[in-house]
């Protein structure tokens, strides 16, 4: 299987991790907007319109996340970030991973009644993991939970490049967030 990826990867002239999930892993993308623009299109205009996102979340639970958004309105964006994508088994490791550093056991971040609004990362974890919106607000609370936890983070698990390499990538996406953007799920 190796040396088939190899040639794969090879021919195709890819170059990183986050390319070849693309190709081979449902899982999670995500894209970070800014310069974001509702858009008020008549029903007719619906069918041909060019836009770049629908604010929603799945659950009402989580529509704190959008609450600068106009919820399910059309929008156009720049995408100045998309480097997120992996497979939702991740997504889960990741979130995993976040818990155990502020202190959770386990996977009780999966647990509601374990989980407080006050609690590092408390969005991120209290999230679907397939589609939704997180707006500026939430990414700047977001932001600040990671760039406070990052020695830790190296600390604990500095030997797992994977995590550290996506706890950067997060820490990124929610730096361009918190600039009048949205993150994106899809």
């Amino acid at each position: 299987m190796k040396k088939c990826f190899v040639e794969i990867k090879k021919d195709l002239h890819l170059s990183d991790k986050q390319t070849i999930n693309k190709l081979y892993i449902m899982g999670l993308d995500v894209t970070v907007y800014q310069n974001i623009q509702v858009l008020n299109p008549t029903n007719k205009e619906i069918e041909d319109m060019d836009y770049d996102f629908i604010a929603f979340v799945i659950d009402d639970a989580f529509k704190p996340r959008i609450k600068n958004l106009i919820e399910d309105a059309f929008y156009s964006g720049d995408n100045v970030y998309d480097d997120i994508s992996y497979a939702y088994s991740y997504h889960s490791r990741f979130r995993n991973m976040l818990g155990i550093l502020i202190g959770l056991k386990n996977s009780e971040w999966t647990d509601g009644e374990k989980l407080k609004p006050e609690m590092d990362f408390f969005e991120l974890l209290w999230f679907a993991d397939n589609e939704g919106c997180i707006d500026w607000e939430t990414s700047e609370k977001l932001y600040n939970d990671f760039k406070r936890n990052q020695e830790k983070a190296n600390e604990l698990f500095g030997y797992d490049e994977d995590f550290i390499f996506n706890y950067e990538r997060w820490t990124k996406a929610f730096y361009l967030g918190k600039e009048k953007g949205v993150i994106k799920f899809h």
